[in-house]
């Protein structure tokens, strides 16, 4: 429960701060945050933001790091996931070889050099076209997996009606 519940109050709590900060900023300041939006972008509404917040220097270099390490993190369980799912099976003992890590360092550089070509010729537009790419497949296969999980559930309640498979409430359970 508090894996559901606790990013979900920190988002909301998020939200709420900055959320009511830059509406309270922008109408302070006659439409700093608004003018920022319409001429340099998105992307540069939190710092526009961040500047009119005291410990300008601080906060940015903090905001960057942060950002930093959350992309670091996120490309590093990626790349590892998508090594798992191109190596064939684990050598004896569990361990993988050196080709594993290869296959990572491969993934990782290419994931990265794409995502800095689309960020430095496109922008945030850029970053926005590749998630939404990205993401397009994933909806499929989310969708099949849906579909199939409900086709199984719909076949093993048919074996219980026949019989050929105990109910949730008559299986048999192994005390420890």
């Amino acid at each position: 429960m508090f894996n559901l519940l606790g990013p979900a109050a920190f988002g909301a709590l998020w939200m709420i701060v900055f959320g009511g900060a830059s509406i309270e900023i922008d109408a302070a300041t006659n439409g700093t945050l608004t003018t920022a939006l319409n001429t340099r972008g998105p992307e540069e509404v939190v710092y526009a933001l961040f500047e009119a917040l005291p410990f300008t220097g601080i906060v940015i270099a903090a905001f960057v790091l942060v950002t930093f390490i959350s992309f670091v993190t996120a490309m590093d369980s990626n790349t590892h996931s998508i090594t798992g799912v191109c190596m064939k099976e684990d050598a004896p003992g569990g361990q993988r070889g050196p080709t594993a890590m290869a296959v990572k360092i491969f993934w990782g550089a290419l994931v990265g050099a794409v995502a800095w070509v689309m960020t430095s010729t496109t922008g945030i537009d850029g970053v926005r076209m590749l998630s939404n790419l990205g993401g397009l497949p994933g909806l499929f296969i989310l969708i099949a997996m849906g579909v199939v999980l409900i086709a199984l559930r719909a076949a093993w309640f048919e074996e219980v009606k026949a019989g050929q498979q105990p109910a949730p409430s008559e299986a048999k359970t192994v005390d420890k």
